[in-house]
C-alpha cells in the first residue's frame, strides 16, 4: 500500500492528503473538541453550584454570628435559616436543601421540592445511590459500584475529607405536578458549615449537556461531510489544468538535467506559478554548475567552523547545566514601535527546576506575565538597559510569597536576549536580620532592665538610709547616762512609723526586683525551650485553660464562649502558655461597669488557622496597638500587676511557631487578638520573579 501511494501520481496523491486532512480534522474535533466543550460545559456547572453554595453558605455565617452576638437563641436562628434557605430558588429549577452528618443515617433538615423526606432516616435500598464522589474543589474523583453508597452518606463522607466536594447520582425533575418517577443524572456541591454540623448543598440535571453535545457532534458530521465532497471536486479541476501537465513537464525536463542534458528547452504551456516556477528552474540549471564549485569550497570552510561551534556550544551546555545557581534565558518582547513590553523565557537549568518544582517543558515559552501572574513584567525596564547598552546589572530582589532574597546577575546575549543568574541570599539576608532585631531587642531589653531594677534598688538605697538614721537615734539615746526611760520612749515613738514605712517600701521594691527577674527568666525560657510541632487539637486546649480559669471567672463574674475551632500545626504547652495569657489579659481589663463576656472562635484563612479572642472590657488606644507587644510596655500600671512581658512573651513563642498576633480595639467597647498559624495542611512554595 505504501509503495502504491510513494509511486502515484501528484493528483491521486493530493486527494488523499485531503481526505486525510478531513479525517483528522473531522477526529480532532469529535476527539478533542467535544470532550473539551463537556468539561467546559461541566466545569461552568460546577463552578456556578459551588458559588451559589457558598453564598447560601454566608448566610448560615451571618445566622450564626448573630447567635454569638446573643442577638438570636441557636433555634430560632436555625429555623430562619431553613425557612429562607428554603425558599430561595434560581433558573430553571435550582433550589437547595440541608441535611445533618449524624452516622449512620444522616437525616434531610429541609428539602424544598420532597417534604416528605424532612427528617427521615434515607437508609432503605430504593433510595437513590451515589455514583461518584470528587473531595474538595479540586481534588481527587472516585467512582462508586451501584448500589453500595447511600446518598446522604457519601454527603457526609465528601465533607469529612475536605470540607466540601460533588457528588454525582440520580434523582428525579422537579415538575409543576411533582417530581418525576424517572430518575434523571445529576451532580450536586454539598459544603459543611461546621459550626451546627449541617450540610448545605444543591445540584443541577447534566442530562441536557449530553443532549446538546449530541446535536454538535451531528452537526459536525454534516458539514464536514459536503465541505470535503466540495474541496475534492475543485482540487480535482485545479490539478489537472495547473499542476499535472506543468509538473510533468518540469518533470521530464529534469530528467534531461540529470542525465547530462543541460542545454534542452522546457517543452510545454505554463501560466501563473507554473510559469515562474519555470523560470525559476532554468535559470538554477544554468547557475547550477557555477554553484557546484562555489559550493565545494565554503563546504570544506563551513564544516571546519561548524566543528569549531560544536565543541564550543558542548562545553557551554555542560557549564549552564552544571551550574547550582538558576540561570534561566530570557528574550525581550517588543510592540510595534520596538519598546519592549514584555520578555519570554527561552530556557533554564536543572537547578531552576530544583527549586521551583518546575518542568522545563512547562517554563519554556511563557511570558513573564504569564510565569509570575503579575500585569507587568517584573524588572523590565532594567532588563531592557542591560540589552540595550550592553551593560551587566546585578541587585538583590526577594519572592512575593515565600520570601525568598536571590542576588539577580544579568547579561545581554545580543539579539534582545539576557540572561539572569539568580544566587539564594536567603540565608544570608535572614541572617542579618535575626542579628538586627536581637540587636534591638537586646537594647530594648538592656535599657529597660537597667531602667526597671534601677527604680526599686533606688527606693531600698533611700529607705534603707532612713533606717540607718533612726537606728542611729535610737542607739544615741539608749547610750546617753542622762537619757530616761522616757526619752527612750520618746525616740521610738517618734521613728517607729518611719522605721515600719521604710521596711515596707523595701519589701515591696524587693518584690518587684523578684517579678521582673521571674519575667525575665520566662521570656528567656520562651526563646530558648524545646519546642514539638504537631497537629494540635484547638477544642482540647482551649478546655484544659478555661478550666485553669475557672476561679478567675466566677470571681469576676465573667462569661467565657467557645465556638468549634480548627485543628492547627503547633506545640501545645507553648500554645497553652499564649491563650493563658490571652485569657489572663481579657479578665484583667474588663469593664467593671458590665458584666464581663470574654469569647474565642477560630476559622480558616488562606490555608491558615486565625483564632480570635474578644472581650468586652474597657479597650485600647489605637496608638498603643503596636507597642503592646513590646517589652516592659504596661498599658495601664495602677489599674493591673505584672511586668509588662506577657504579650512580648507571647509574641516570641508565636514567632517560633511560625505565627502571628496582631489587636483590633476600640476603648470603651473592648478589644479582639487575633492568632494565626499553620494549618494541619499547609506547605512550603516557591513563586515569584529571579
Amino acid at each position: 500500500m505504501l509503495r502504491f501511494l510513494l509511486n502515484a501520481s501528484l493528483a491521486f496523491k493530493m486527494v488523499v492528503i485531503m481526505g486525510l486532512v478531513a479525517v483528522l480534522f473531522l477526529g480532532t474535533l469529535l476527539l478533542v473538541y467535544l470532550p473539551t466543550v463537556e468539561r467546559e460545559l461541566r466545569q461552568d456547572r460546577k463552578d456556578s453550584l459551588r458559588h451559589l453554595v457558598e453564598v447560601t453558605h454566608s448566610l448560615l455565617t451571618e445566622y450564626d454570628q448573630r447567635v454569638g452576638t446573643g442577638e438570636l437563641s441557636l433555634a430560632e436562628a436555625q429555623n430562619r435559616a431553613i425557612h429562607r434557605i428554603g425558599n430561595l430558588r434560581y433558573e430553571p429549577s435550582g433550589y437547595f436543601w440541608l441535611n445533618d452528618t449524624a452516622l449512620p443515617s444522616p437525616r434531610f433538615i429541609m428539602h424544598p421540592i420532597v417534604s416528605n423526606l424532612i427528617g427521615a432516616a434515607i437508609d432503605q435500598a430504593p433510595f437513590p445511590q451515589a455514583r461518584q464522589v470528587q473531595y474538595g474543589r479540586a481534588g481527587p474523583i472516585h467512582t462508586i459500584p451501584a448500589g453500595q453508597n447511600n446518598l446522604l452518606q457519601t454527603f457526609v463522607d465528601a465533607v469529612n475529607h475536605g470540607g466540601e466536594g460533588y457528588v454525582t447520582y440520580h434523582w428525579p425533575k422537579p415538575t409543576p405536578n411533582g417530581p418525576t418517577e424517572k430518575y434523571y443524572p445529576k451532580e450536586s456541591f454539598v459544603r459543611l458549615f461546621e459550626p451546627w454540623g449541617w450540610i448545605i448543598g444543591s445540584g443541577s440535571y447534566i442530562d441536557d449537556i449530553q443532549a446538546r453535545l449530541a446535536r454538535l457532534r451531528w452537526t459536525i458530521l454534516a458539514a464536514t461531510g459536503a465541505i470535503l465532497a466540495a474541496a475534492m471536486l475543485l482540487l480535482a479541476v485545479f490539478m489537472a489544468l495547473f499542476v499535472t501537465r506543468p509538473m510533468a513537464a518540469l518533470m521530464h525536463y529534469a530528467e534531461k538535467v540529470s542525465a547530462g542534458d543541460w542545454t534542452s528547452p522546457v517543452e510545454g504551456r505554463f501560466y501563473g506559478e507554473a510559469a515562474r516556477l519555470k523560470s525559476v528552474i532554468t535559470q538554477m540549471v544554468h547557475d547550477l554548475e557555477h554553484a557546484l564549485q562555489q559550493a565545494n569550497v565554503q563546504r570544506c570552510e563551513a564544516l571546519r567552523e561548524s566543528e569549531k561551534n560544536r565543541l564550543l556550544t558542548v562545553k557551554l551546555n555542560a557549564l549552564f547545566k552544571a551550574m547550582t545557581e538558576l540561570v534561566v534565558l530570557h528574550e525581550l518582547v517588543l510592540d510595534e514601535s520596538g519598546q519592549p513590553v514584555n520578555y519570554r523565557i527561552t530556557d533554564c537549568n536543572a537547578a531552576f527546576e530544583e527549586a521551583t518544582g518546575l518542568r522545563k517543558a512547562d517554563v519554556v515559552g511563557k511570558l513573564a506575565t504569564e510565569f509570575y501572574f503579575t500585569e507587568t513584567a517584573p524588572h523590565l525596564n532594567a532588563f531592557a538597559h542591560v540589552v540595550r547598552s550592553g551593560e551587566p546589572l546585578v541587585f538583590e530582589t526577594r519572592t512575593a510569597q515565600d520570601e525568598r532574597y536571590f542576588l539577580l546577575s544579568v547579561a545581554s546575549l545580543g539579539n534582545n536576549e539576557f540572561v539572569t543568574i539568580a544566587t539564594d541570599i536567603t540565608k544570608r539576608k535572614r541572617t542579618e536580620q535575626l542579628i538586627a532585631n536581637k540587636n534591638k531587642e537586646l537594647e530594648q531589653l538592656v535599657y529597660a532592665t537597667s531602667h526597671d531594677l534601677r527604680s526599686p534598688l533606688v527606693n531600698i538605697d533611700g529607705y534603707g538610709r532612713e533606717l540607718g538614721f533612726a537606728v542611729a537615734a535610737i542607739q544615741a539615746a539608749g547610750t546617753d547616762s542622762a537619757s530616761s526611760s522616757e526619752k527612750l520612749a520618746a525616740v521610738l515613738r517618734t521613728t517607729m512609723p518611719e522605721m515600719t514605712n521604710a521596711l515596707h517600701h523595701i519589701r515591696n521594691s524587693t518584690r518587684q526586683m523578684d517579678a521582673l527577674i521571674k519575667g525575665l527568666l520566662d521570656l528567656s525560657r520562651a526563646g530558648r525551650s524545646a519546642i514539638d510541632i504537631g497537629p494540635v487539637d484547638m477544642d482540647a486546649l482551649i478546655a484544659k485553660v478555661v478550666s485553669s480559669l475557672d476561679h478567675q471567672l466566677k470571681h469576676v463574674g465573667a462569661q467565657l464562649h467557645r465556638s468549634a475551632l480548627p485543628p492547627c500545626k503547633g506545640d501545645a504547652i507553648q500554645l497553652s502558655r499564649v491563650f493563658a495569657n490571652l485569657f489572663g489579659n481579657a479578665l484583667k481589663f474588663l469593664d467593671p461597669q458590665r458584666p464581663g463576656v470574654i469569647a474565642i472562635r477560630g476559622t480558616m484563612e488562606a490555608g491558615r488557622c486565625v483564632y480570635c479572642v474578644e472581650d468586652n472590657g474597657i479597650g485600647i488606644d489605637p496608638e498603643y496597638h503596636g507597642k503592646i507587644f513590646e517589652l516592659f510596655h504596661r498599658l495601664d500600671p495602677a489599674r493591673t500587676e505584672g511586668e509588662g512581658l506577657g504579650l512580648a512573651i507571647v509574641q516570641q513563642i508565636l514567632g517560633r511557631l511560625d505565627g502571628a498576633i496582631w489587636v483590633e480595639s476600640t476603648p470603651g467597647t473592648g478589644s479582639r487578638f487575633f492568632v494565626s498559624l499553620p494549618s494541619v495542611r499547609s506547605k512550603d512554595s516557591f513563586s515569584g520573579p529571579v
